[in-house]
């Protein structure tokens, strides 16, 4: 007798994940089952069994499409698909390759199957007959091994079959947590999310600076702030908020004091220049323990960096966007959920190079007087 089919979802780790050695791996792998398990339970999605096998994580759910949509916002994650589960039979799979065909429109399809154990047939064999089984559906299918519109997979594993149609893209990476802690300087470009989220994308932790006029943050930078909340696996972001009106700034008075190259006209509150928002970044870095400060500015001289840090800098400073290519870059704002938004960088490029100055004790009490918020995700994985 034929066993029930059942909704399940793959869950394929990333590829820069096996490359680690095995113990690094089994961490990295452990940790994703818990972030996975979180995803789904924040998002209310029940599943009655959860199991990892080197490099994949299996779910077994009804909800397979909310499954796979939640479990490929995971840092770590290369991709997932939704599909059905059923013994390694050849009547069983081919029964269920029927069922998820349904779904095909009239064109082209192909099947491609995969297999690991021993079993009465070979998987050339197993694609015959799918293949011909879909093709006596009569929905309209002709077979295209080149180029098909659409294709029925099958990874068939000692004695279990999983079949799917669909592959739905993550983020890849590493998991939220196992790099060293970054404050990312968020405003209302897309730029400053895009960077962010490289950071997070290698394992970083986030907390988020940002710089606010009198009446507080403005939407467009709470907006940037729940979308990178949303790839949290709690789906909450921690944020520092400084008033960036420029009278909390000092004119040069010392050569202690940082001074960037002069320019006709200071900027425009709520915006700081690049050097001093790094500068304040680093410090509350340095307070919160964290390794890194990473930025969307990227001027023309990256020495101009240097005049932001301590001398020796004790956290590094990262611009991903310095190497991003423009394709790149694209594809990753339409991922992310940023396209179409205007600016890759706020104005602290702008007011990269104004002549203003900040001491010592400026940059603390400018950080003491700041607000702690935490930002929640709209829809944390959903």
């Amino acid at each position: 007798m034929s066993k029930p089919l059942e909704g399940i979802v793959i869950i394929r780790t990333g590829g820069e994940i096996g490359i680690k050695s095995k113990p690094v791996r089994a961490i990295f792998e452990d940790i994703l089952l818990k972030n996975v398990r979180r995803a789904l339970r924040d998002a209310e999605i029940p599943c009655s069994r959860i199991w990892r096998i080197a490099g994949r994580i299996y779910v077994v759910t009804e909800e397979t499409e909310r499954a796979s949509k939640a479990a490929a916002r995971i840092f770590g994650i290369s991709s997932t698909s939704p599909g059905l589960l059923t013994n390694s039979g050849l009547e069983s799979v081919v029964r269920a390759g029927k069922a998820l065909a349904k779904t095909f429109v009239p064109g082209t399809f192909a099947v491609q199957s995969r297999r690991t154990g021993n079993h009465p047939y070979t998987s050339q064999q197993l694609s015959s007959e799918l293949g011909k089984a879909l093709l006596d559906q009569g929905q309209g299918l002709k077979v295209d091994l080149d180029d098909p519109q659409q294709t029925l997979s099958v990874e068939v594993r000692e004695d279990m079959a999983i079949l799917f149609s669909k592959t739905i893209r993550g983020p890849d990476g590493f998991p939220w947590g196992t790099q060293d802690g970054v404050i990312g300087i968020i405003d209302e470009s897309y730029g400053s999310v895009i960077a962010s989220w490289c950071m997070m994308k290698r394992g970083c932790s986030l907390r988020a600076l940002i710089f606010s006029g009198h009446e507080g943050p403005s939407e467009a930078v709470m907006d940037n702030l729940r979308r990178l909340a949303s790839w949290i696996p709690e789906g909450v972001l921690k944020v520092t908020s400084i008033s960036a009106f420029s009278d909390n700034l000092s004119p040069p008075s010392s050569p202690s004091s940082l001074v960037a190259p002069p320019v006709t006209s200071p900027p425009s509150p709520p915006c700081l220049p690049g050097i001093i928002q790094i500068r304040l970044a680093t410090r509350l870095a340095e307070r919160k323990g964290m390794g890194g400060v990473v930025s969307s500015i990227h001027p023309g001289k990256l020495d101009l960096i240097g005049m932001a840090m301590e001398s020796p800098a004790s956290v590094s400073v990262f611009l991903p966007l310095v190497a991003i290519d423009d394709g790149l870059l694209k594809s990753w704002m339409k991922f992310v959920g940023v396209e179409g938004q205007a600016g890759l960088s706020g104005g602290e490029n702008d007011a990269f190079g104004q002549t203003f100055s900040i001491s010592e004790v400026e940059i603390d009490l400018m950080l003491s007087g700041g607000t702690e918020l935490r930002v929640k995700a709209e829809q944390p994985h959903a």
